[in-house]
């Protein structure tokens, strides 16, 4: 939870790729944070991107 707590404001940066913010906070791969993030947030990073 703490790593999608960080993902959140990195998500925001629309210069970031979904893959870099994933290599940054350490996830195994860029599949992994997108399910991840959506099942907590119900949203997928590039989507909470764009609220």
């Amino acid at each position: 939870m703490k790593k999608i707590a960080g993902a959140k404001p990195l998500s925001m940066d629309i210069d970031k790729s979904i893959n870099s913010i994933s290599l940054y906070l350490r996830f195994e791969n860029c599949g992994y944070l997108i399910r991840v993030f959506k099942k907590l947030e119900g949203i997928t990073p590039k989507g909470f991107r764009y609220i």
